[in-house]
């Protein structure tokens, strides 16, 4: 029934070699200020490839921009901190390079705003001269330097475009008699130029840009959100304590559509920048349906002239991808696919468009005759853009789970993509805990992917089963991370043979502190579920483990749709040092409707949130204590943030055998109606009769409390969460007031949901 693969590896064992290791008694738990801190977290790299090249990789790193040769090994310094000093002293700056390096965008004063969105000052430095330039709005020169929401290249970096009070601007160049131009008037509170609202920033484009040069930098395609029908929502800022200003709160309003209410209203719209006063409404085919409600999912351009548009339908399980002309504003359909095959939802995905624009690629979920149920993964499709007939070409196959498209090789007719670990020669199966790159010939349907990092090791001979790559320009090179299991290492390598060419950083001082440390062991298994499905789990067990003993377990979860725990990637959690320093397990259950699986295992919870996903983490949990002697059975505990806190709550609701003794939810939603449109209709369909009103009730915690009474349980929010609203805490707090349920609760006053 269960299907054991022991691991049972202290990390350190991969990044410490016998003769510098300390002796196990010489070594010391993990501390919660190791956890808090990062002490033991790992470094990355802060170099991209410059843009259009194949060999020279770009550092920014403490205000000192460095270009990197691989072929000659020369660094060429762009510009150095101190050219910024006077001006900007010594706080760190976001600088940008123009592609033809004769301009820095310079972003500095950052204040923050929502999850991605923030306020921030920008200049421009011309190298050649010295100069730097204030990118602010017409008729606001000389003052004060205003803040903006966003600042965008062109394709060359001589012309940028910019959002202030929601209006788009444009600035044709950074000479001091180049002043901007206001493209559009209407902005204010409720309409949103260029920059995205709150709901399409948090749950569709995970970005508050909103705007796009075309690929030749004469046309500005941008997106329209009237957010005046959209409801208000608003906490109180409470101030500092013993303030006279502050005897009375003050409220924060915000514009947040809720399940089932209204919606922003969005359009598309592309300016000519010859004429910026010249704006063109991008406008649907006759008779198609993409009408108020529908979302303006995501924006490519594909030529000069011509954007691919994704929109999705309010319930996200249609898609219509449409081609539309700069030049006329009209767009003619190229597909309309629904989400019936299995029955779920439609993502987001930007395509990847070919260098002439006839063709892009996107991802659909097709079955797959090598699983042993025939089930659906998310695989490449190939869409000759060209209306009205498109021709359709699947790329990739075989049952595994592709994650991204990383490079198009068009010269040599080859893929390059980031899915599940796949060795059909040992198991049908991907390995959904692994990540790794394929090349995949394009020349015909259906080849047979060829995985370019299984073999690779790290510059220490170590394993890597968790890659993150970046190609250059003509694929010569790639910029690799070995994300783990063992501490991570950046290198570049040659494309051609994987051989190193340059190691970047190899965290050293990270492998010398970890062998200092007591680390838990871990051990992973399958568990068997309802209709063939399998369950993930990973267990922390503490340092100098013994089987014959018995420890507290505690399960973290998270749960949401789509979303995955276990994974091959390196990190010290606040599940190592509960297991190093305190003697808990600490438990991940990966189960239905999690992530890189196939698409029926993810579509499991659809329109019915805390159902199987909850129920897999009981049952699971459960079917632990029965087998494994070591885990107490009276000192098992879960917890959980966010869809996690959610998952708690539900858990305990739900769980009427015991299993679990005690939980510690934080910031839950408890009520589906509480939350966003865009996320909650995607899974859950709309709150109405005709829809899922039934689903709504009973995915909401107060309908499921009743496992609770018994159980120690501790609820924790922030009552400035912007994200997750305070609302969902206390109208579950009421609701346990109102059962006589015991609880314990903590409120953090203007704290957001992290």
């Amino acid at each position: 029934m269960t299907k054991f693969r022991t691991l049972f590896f202290a990390l350190v064992a991969f990044i410490v070699s016998v003769q510098s290791a300390p002796r196990q008694d010489e070594k010391v738990p993990i501390t919660l200020d190791d956890f808090l801190l990062g002490t033991l977290s790992a470094g990355g790299f802060g170099g991209s490839w410059v843009p259009g090249s194949d060999d020279t990789l770009r550092v920014i790193e403490g205000n000192n921009i460095i270009d990197y040769n691989l072929e000659t090994k020369v660094n060429n310094t762009i510009v150095s901190s101190d050219v910024f000093e006077p001006k900007f002293g010594n706080q760190a700056l976001g600088l940008s390079v123009s592609k033809d390096n004769a301009f820095i965008l310079i972003e500095h004063s950052r204040r923050p705003l929502w999850r991605h969105s923030y306020l921030a000052k920008y200049d421009v430095l011309e190298l050649a001269t010295g100069e730097f330039t204030v990118i602010e709005p017409a008729g606001l020169e000389g003052g004060d330097q205003e803040e903006l929401q966003l600042v965008v290249w062109d394709a060359n970096g001589h012309s940028v475009a910019f959002v202030y009070g929601n209006n788009v601007h444009y600035k044709a160049g950074h000479g001091a008699g180049d002043a901007a131009v206001q493209i559009t008037q209407d902005g204010g509170d409720a309409i949103f130029n260029g920059i995205s609202d709150w709901v399409y920033e948090e749950e569709m484009y995970g970005s508050p840009v909103a705007m796009w040069f075309s690929k030749d930098s004469s046309s500005l395609a941008f997106v329209r959100f009237d957010d005046s029908g959209v409801d208000f929502f608003q906490w109180p800022l409470y101030g500092e304590p013993g303030v006279r200003e502050t005897v009375y709160p003050v409220y924060e309003p915000l514009r947040y559509p809720k399940a089932g209410r209204d919606n922003p209203i969005v359009s598309l719209h592309i300016v000519k920048l010859d004429d910026p006063t010249a704006i063109r409404q991008i406008v649907y085919p006759p008779g198609q349906d993409v009408a108020l409600q529908y979302y303006i999912a995501t924006i490519t351009w594909a030529t000069a002239d011509q954007v691919i548009i994704q929109n999705l339908n309010r319930n996200q399980d249609k898609t219509v991808w449409n081609l539309c002309s700069a030049a006329s504003g009209t767009c003619s359909e190229v597909l309309e696919r629904w989400a019936t095959t299995p029955v779920g939802w439609w993502d987001p995905h930007r395509p990847l468009v070919s260098r002439d624009g006839s063709k892009f690629l996107t991802f659909v979920n097709a079955q797959q005759s090598t699983d042993p149920n025939q089930r659906s993964y998310r695989h490449v499709l190939s869409i000759n853009s060209v209306p009205p007939n498109p021709e359709l070409q699947p790329l990739t196959e075989g049952a595994f789970h592709v994650d991204a498209i990383l490079g198009w090789d068009e010269a040599n007719n080859k893929l390059y993509v980031s899915g599940t670990g796949f060795h059909p020669e040992t198991s049908p199966l991907g390995d959904p805990s692994e990540r790794h790159v394929y090349s995949i010939a394009t020349t015909g349907p259906n080849s047979p992917p060829e995985c370019i990092s299984c073999t690779v090791l790290t510059s220490t001979n170590e394993e890597c089963r968790s890659h993150s790559v970046s190609f250059s320009a003509n694929f010569k090179f790639y910029m690799h991370t070995c994300r783990g299991p063992g501490v991570p290492e950046v290198t570049t390598r040659f494309t051609s043979n994987n051989s190193i060419a340059v190691v970047w950083n190899d965290n050293a001082p990270v492998r010398e502190r970890l062998a200092t440390k007591l680390l838990p062991s871990l051990r992973e298994m399958e568990v068997e579920l309802p209709l063939s499905y399998k369950a993930k789990v990973r267990l922390y067990l503490p340092p100098n483990f013994d089987e014959s003993k018995q420890y507290p377990l505690l399960v973290e979860v998270y749960a949401g749709p789509d979303s995955q725990k276990i994974t091959q990637d390196y990190g010290v959690n606040w599940g190592s040092y509960l297991a190093s320093s305190k003697g808990v397990i600490f438990a991940n259950i990966d189960g239905r409707g999690s992530a890189r699986q196939s698409a029926e295992q993810k579509f499991a919870v659809y329109r019915n949130l805390g159902s199987v996903e909850v129920e897999d983490q009981i049952s699971v949990t459960k079917h632990l204590i029965n087998t494994l002697s070591f885990i107490n059975p009276n000192k098992t505990a879960i917890w959980g943030w966010s869809y996690g806190g959610y998952a708690t709550a539900m858990a305990l609701g739900k769980d009427n055998e015991n299993v679990f003794k005690c939980g510690i939810s934080g910031a839950p939603v408890s009520s589906w109606l509480y939350y966003d449109t865009i996320y909650t209709e995607r899974y859950m369909g709309l709150p109405t009769v005709e829809d899922n009103w039934e689903g709504y009730n009973q995915s909401s915690v107060m309908a499921n409390m009743a496992g609770i009474v018994n159980k120690e349980f501790l609820l924790i929010h922030g009552n400035a969460d912007d994200n997750v609203h305070y609302q969902n805490s206390m109208m579950l707090a009421r609701a346990l007031e109102q059962a006589d349920i015991l609880y314990t609760a903590l409120s953090y006053p203007e704290e957001n949901h992290s």
